[in-house]
């Protein structure tokens, strides 16, 4: 093989089918399913135990095998086996070809932005679509000899582990905040005062999406349930709808204005993530999917916020929702729940101590963000064809 080669990805990669009828008697104790595999991680975390959940599985993998997610590929999931066992049909089972190509190298491959895109276009059906390697093999990719391969799993492996450490640190620091956020917000002294949520603010919902909306004269940027996070809001896929003047008076985001998710199809769980809005868009609405709460007299846009936050880690508003097909808090059910406060000078003091906590855990997602986004170049740099 010379310095580099750009060959198809089936001339170094080739499917495993092995398959077991009796897991147990053939000495397999491990499963993975496709909720065993984290997105953009070669390492699995997480599996299950064949003699406790009994699974249908059959397809084997073995130690150093490389576990392709070929369910959904946009989720981008692919790690390495480190024992051997059995794993769900939406998993691909892969190994190098042949031994000019490591396993390190070829998971590398797999893992580039360029390789997902094809994954990802060649994928079919509408609701869960898969890829095959039928498909993967044809897309051509660039190899180069085994010492620089070498060299370049070892650097990102070393972004890697550096990545796991501050992802290990990130997962102590929102336990860290949770633990302040509850000890500040949720054990109530003799001097707070309870009040249902709509007497400290104005709660409204958003206005719903329908055809004749989807044009007209006045467009008007909206925020829908998927923009609202776990305390921030996603602002990559944001929409429009028509809103009169009437409509925008009634449905515009001012400066400090808490949003919470209003319904969920996947987990009543999911029912109630809250974040704040600081004018990062202009002339924006909502969707009927989100609750908007406007602050009153009584309370402190930043308190509300942490104090929501606290009643969605508690499972307050998955207990007062609705559950139908979709779970629906409703602007009804969550302005009736109770909630206790401090005067407004104690909501300052405990505000100023856990955004200490909160800008922790900030600051880390804002680094491991960063830290993907080198090794997405690095990785290019190393792997992809140019």
């Amino acid at each position: 093989m010379t310095d580099k080669q750009t060959v198809k990805f089936g001339d170094i990669c080739r499917e495993v089918k092995l398959t077991t009828k009796d897991p147990i008697a053939d000495g397999y104790e491990r499963y993975i399913g496709l909720e065993h595999l984290d997105s953009g991680s070669l390492k699995i975390k997480r599996w299950g135990i064949i003699e406790e959940d009994n699974p249908s599985f059959t397809r084997v993998f073995k130690k150093g095998h490389i576990l392709f997610g070929k369910r959904r590929p946009y989720l981008k999931k692919a790690a390495i086996a480190e024992f051997d066992g059995i794993c769900s049909g939406d998993i691909l089972v892969l190994e190098p070809k042949h031994d000019g190509v490591t396993s390190d190298y070829l998971s590398r491959i797999i893992h580039t932005e360029r390789f997902w895109n094809w994954a990802i276009k060649t994928s079919s059906g509408s609701l869960s679509p898969r890829t095959k390697f039928s498909v993967l093999k044809e897309l051509a990719v660039d190899v180069v000899e085994k010492e620089k391969q070498r060299v370049a799993t070892d650097v990102l492996d070393l972004i890697d582990e550096k990545y796991l450490l501050k992802e290990n640190l990130l997962n102590s620091a929102e336990t860290l905040f949770k633990v302040v956020l509850i000890n500040e917000i949720w054990k109530p002294k003799s001097s707070w005062k309870e009040f249902s949520i709509g007497e400290l603010g104005e709660v409204k919902l958003g206005r719903q999406r329908t055809p004749k909306y989807t044009t007209g004269k006045y467009s008007k940027p909206y925020l829908r349930v998927v923009n609202v996070l776990d305390g921030e809001l996603d602002l990559n896929d944001v929409e429009e709808m028509d809103f009169n003047d009437s409509d925008f008076e009634t449905h515009q985001l001012k400066t400090k204005d808490i949003l919470i998710t209003e319904g969920d199809i996947t987990s009543v769980f999911n029912v109630g993530r809250v974040a704040m809005y600081n004018d990062e868009i202009e002339s924006c609405c909502i969707q009927n999917t989100l609750l908007r709460f406007r602050s009153g007299p009584l309370i402190l846009p930043e308190f509300a916020l942490y104090l929501f936050r606290c009643a969605f880690y508690k499972g307050i508003f998955a207990y007062a929702a609705n559950m139908t097909t979709v779970a629906h808090l409703g602007a009804g059910r969550f302005s009736a729940i109770k909630v206790s406060i401090p005067p407004i000078e104690r909501q300052k003091e405990i505000v100023d101590k856990v955004i200490v906590a909160d800008k922790l855990v900030k600051n880390l997602k804002a680094d491991l963000a960063n830290q993907q986004e080198f090794k997405k170049v690095l990785s290019a740099e190393f792997m992809e064809t140019k």
